[in-house]
This record gives C-alpha cells, structure tokens and sequence, in this order.
C-alpha cells in the first residue's frame, strides 16, 4: 500500500501541471478516485462521492476489469478518465453516469486503446482526448449530440466523412494535426475551428457557418481562397508573411476581431481591414507594418502591440474610437504627443530608448488604467506623465520613485521593483497593493496607507511581517516568504483571507479572528497548526500534509489529500469537498 501511495505522489509532483495543464485544461478542478489497489477498493472509493453532487471526477484505469467499475449513482458533471500504464487503456460507455456533461479520455504514451459505446452516451455534450491520443476516429467512439470535441498535441490521423456529429459546434485539433479536410468532413452546424502549428492544408471545404477560425504557423493564405462570409474573429499563428501587397487578399465583411502572428511583412492597404473590425492585435518579429491613414477604420476600439513590437507608428494612425491600447515592452522610436487618441481610456505601454524621455501630454489625460514599464532616463520626470485621473496605476521601474509620482485618484496600484516603500509615497486612496516578484525590502513604519484593504507579496519577499495596516482583509503572498505568520493576529484583526506561497512551512499557533479563508494547498506546509479560529470557511491544505487538525466545525469547504481523510472524516457541515 506504501507503495502505491508513494506512486500516487510523485505522480501529481511530476505530471499535475505539465500534463494535466495540456490534455484538460478547461478542468479547473478535479476530484481524484484512483483505484491505486484494487477493484473493489475503487468501488468503494465510487462511494464516497455519492453525495458530493458537483464533484469533478478523474476515474484512473490500471487493471484488466476496470472500465466495468459502475458510476452510476455518482451525480457529476465532469468525468476525467485516465490511463495509469502504458500497455491499455479501456473505456467504455456503459460506465459513464447519465449526470456526466463534460467527458475527457487521457492515455499514456504508446499505449493500445480501446473505445467503444460513447455514441449511446446522448447526455455527454464536450469531449476531449488527452495529450497523447492518436486513434483513428469512428462513430462509436462519438457521443450523438456532442458540442465541443477537442483533440490533444499528438493527434494526427484522417477523419472520415460523416464521422463527426452534426451537433458539433467548437472543433480544436492540437499542434500536430495536418490532414486534409474533406468536403463533408466538418458539420455544416459549426462554429469554432482551431487548428495547431502544423496545420497546412487548404481550407476549401470549411463550412459557411464559421464564426471563429486559429490557424498556426504553417498555415500558408492562398491568393484567391476566401474565408466564409460568417467569420467574426480570425487569428493567424504566423502573421502576413507576404511576398508583395496584401492586393486581391479580402477579409470577412463583419470581421470583429482580428489577431495577427510573429514575422509581419507588409503594408496594410486602406480597406484591407473591413469596418466592423472592434479588436486589432499584430504579433512580435515584425519587420513590416506600414499603415496609411484610415488604414484602420473607424469601429475599432482595442489594439494589441506584442511585446517585440518596435516599428514606428506616426501619428493620427490609431483612430480616435480606440480606447484600449497594449504597446510591447521593448518600443524604441521617437514618441510624438498625438500618437494616442483622446478618447483613450487604458494604456500599456513600455518604452526601451535609453536616451529619449517621455515627452509630457503624451499619455492623454483620458487614462485611468495605466501599465508603464520604464528605464532609468524615462523615468526621471514619472509624475508630469501619469494622468492625474488615473484608479489603476502599475509602475515597473529601475530607479526609487519619488514621493508625489502617484496620484491621489489611485485606488489599485502595482509596484514592481526593489527599493523602500517611504512614507507618504502611497496615497491613502489606495485600497489594492500588489508588490511585484523582485520586492524584498522590510515594511517602514507609516509607509502602508490606512485604507488599505488587499495586500500581495510577490516571488522574492522573504521578511519579517511589521507594520501591516489593521484595515488589510486580504493577503498573499509569493513562493519564497518562509517566516511565522502568528503576529497577524493582532497585526491585522480584520484579516478574512490569507494565501501563502511555495516554501512555507512555519508552524501556526494564532491567526486572525475573523478568518475565513486559509490556502496552504499550493505550499510546502507540514507543520503543527495550533487551533482554527470559529469564522473559518474555506481551507485548504496541501497534498503532503500529513499531521493531525485540530477541530474546523464551521468549515463549508474542504481541499484535502484523500488518503488522509480515511481516518479523518470531514465534519458535517461540509458542503464541497475537493480531493487533491
């Protein structure tokens, strides 16, 4: 049994976000039921869940019988089934419950699979085969009325006509995909097509009902191919690599958001970009992008600069209906006042040219969202740039900033760099702080305004806690802060949420009184906790937690590992319990 468990661990250390990540991403969380020893153990395990109605599931199949194990009486919606070796996997419909909606088959590498009877599940609408699957597709292996039908990284095989459900709406192929598409091999219902970065063949035969449409690096636009007529949002993994103009090229006539790859080389024709385009993104690499005026037309509202981006754009090209901008970090040309229309409401912006500065006006006094990432000489003159009307306000600088730069408008501020906080350089209209990873200085006596009331550390801070305002309810903090956490008690009474990071492990001997939430599940934590205080709602511990608790009899929530909770039964007024 040591054994298995032992297994079990170092297979959420080593694959939960590499694999997992890739093959069911749209799982935001999952509850684990793994028949680690032997059938009837997961049989019991099956009945554990019974009352849990809203339990995300992962089934692991490692034992010739298993796909014969019944979930019937489980109500869930999301069921993840997996291979636990690489000999076999089984599954078969017969064992999926009624309540399943959401339904993803995970195999090994290089292991035989055998699917049969999906095509009886009528209740499963998304399905999804994991990182490794690469499996001729039939019918039986299909739920009728499936929806949404997404393929892992490795699948490449042929799909035949009329394989594929008529109910299908969302289609994604993972990176390696690259057949051809046949004339009735995609539903005439179909909305949503991706296609990963190997995907290069024509797309003659995509139906006229496409709303969106991701192609990736390979994907080469033949002159003279029109894309359907429906399509509102494009994506293009490799950008407009043309040799020549974009001349007899046409977009959609109601494109609305249109994001173009690395390696742009071209100029943008006037009417290119048809005149319902809202949302506009161009890709890093690029050594060509000329826009005339009115190249981009009047409806767009949202433009998106990756952050190589360091081509020269002139002035009164961005319309004056943008009110969204995200520049790339590393822009060196001249900046002109004008470059940015009045009407703009949220600006990123990072500016790389050590020897020029920002001139004053160039940020329109419209901002109140604003991301600066600025250098040594651009920042010498910080606070006659920032708006005065500016509430979200984040600062990524080299050099200390001085006491006056933020304005009192300010009520979410992020800093990100490694110098004091002084007093009076935090306004008392801040509400939300966020220190950024490099941040690992002490906390100054005055130098947290009272109205604080959400406090984060990031990545480095490692320091003893002081000076934390009494009105802070929130806080977090990074991966490497390692220090005892008992003065918050009396530091921050009215704390309701409290986070940690990586490498904490201090023992718990008192937290705040009014507590309500304790994440420890992403830690290293395996120390004594003294007592729970009475608000406490939510905790969660992390999966190599191995100590005994003291009593939680308010708690409504739960994330434990599940072999401890074999002999610790949860309390009764749990109301959502997820297995880690």
């Amino acid at each position: 049994m040591i054994g298995f468990l032992l297994r079990d661990i170092l297979f959420f250390q080593i694959w939960r976000d590499k694999y997992l990540y890739k093959t069911i991403i749209s799982f935001n969380d999952y509850d684990l039921i793994s028949n680690a020893f032997e059938k009837r153990h997961a049989e019991q395990r099956v009945d554990r869940y019974k009352e849990f109605n809203s339990a995300k599931i992962r089934f692991k199949l490692n034992q010739e019988g298993d796909e014969n194990v019944k979930l019937d009486d489980i109500k869930i919606k999301n069921l993840v089934i997996e291979g636990d070796n690489d000999r076999y996997l089984k599954v078969d419909g017969k064992m999926v419950p009624e309540s399943v909606r959401f339904l993803s088959i995970l195999p090994f590498q290089d292991c035989s699979i055998e699917i049969k009877s999906l095509d009886t599940l009528v209740f499963v609408t998304h399905l999804t085969f994991g990182y490794f699957f690469n499996g001729v597709v039939s019918k039986s292996m299909l739920p009728p009325l499936l929806t949404h039908l997404s393929f892992g990284a490795s699948f490449n095989q042929y799909i035949g006509e009329d394989i594929l459900p008529k109910s299908l709406t969302h289609l994604s192929f993972g990176s390696a995909f690259d057949r051809f598409i046949s004339p009735n091999t995609l539903p005439p219902h179909l909305r949503y097509l991706s296609f990963g970065s190997k995907f290069k063949q024509s797309l003659a035969h995509v139906p006229q009902s496409l709303t969106h449409l991701v192609v990736g690096l390979s994907f080469v636009w033949e002159k003279g191919f029109e894309f359907p007529q429906s399509l509102l949002y494009i994506e293009f993994g490799k950008g407009l690599n043309m040799e020549g103009s974009l001349s007899g090229f046409k977009l959609p006539p109601k494109l609305v958001s249109l994001s173009i790859g690395p390696w742009m080389n071209t100029s943008i024709p006037m009417g290119f970009i048809p005149s319902s385009l809202r949302f506009l993104k161009v890709g890093a690499c690029a050594t060509r992008f000329d826009l005339e005026k009115d190249s981009l037309p009047a409806s767009l509202t949202s433009i998106e600069f990756a952050k190589d981006f360091k081509l020269h754009i002139d002035q009164d090209i961005i319309p004056p209906s943008v009110t969204n901008v995200k520049w790339g970090l590393k822009y060196s040309q001249p900046l002109t006042v004008g470059m940015f229309p009045l009407s703009l409401i949220k600006l990123s912006f990072g500016y790389d040219n050590v020897s020029l500065p920002i001139p004053k006006g160039f940020i329109p006094d419209s901002v109140t969202s604003l991301e600066l990432h600025l250098n040594s000489t651009n920042q010498q003159h910080l606070g006659e740039i920032i708006p005065s009307g500016v509430t979200y306000l984040s600062l990524s600088t080299t050099y200390p900033i001085p006491v006056g730069t933020i304005p009192n408008s300010t009520k979410y501020l992020v800093l990100d760099n490694n110098h004091p906080l002084v007093p009076g350089l935090i306004p008392d209209s801040v509400t939300h702080l966020t220190l950024g990873p490099s941040y690992n200085q002490p906390i100054q006596a005055n130098s947290l305004p009272s109205s604080l009331k959400s406090l984060s550390f990031g990545l480095f801070f490692n320091q003893e806690l002081t000076n934390l305002p009494s009105s802070v309810v929130s806080l977090s903090f990074g991966e490497s802060f390692n220090r005892s956490i008992d003065t918050l008690s009396t530091l921050t009474p009215n704390l309701k949420s409290l986070k940690m990071g990586l490498k904490f492990n201090q023992p718990i001997n008192s937290l705040s009184p009014k507590l309500k939430q304790l994440r420890l599940n992403k830690t290293s934590f395996n120390s004594l906790i003294s007592s729970f205080p009475s608000s406490l709602e939510h905790l969660s511990l992390p999966p190599l937690y191995s100590l005994n608790l003291p009593p939680y009899p308010s708690l409504t929530t739960l994330e434990y590992r599940e072999y401890r909770m074999k002999n610790h039964p949860y309390p009764s007024t749990i109301e959502r319990l997820k297995l880690i």
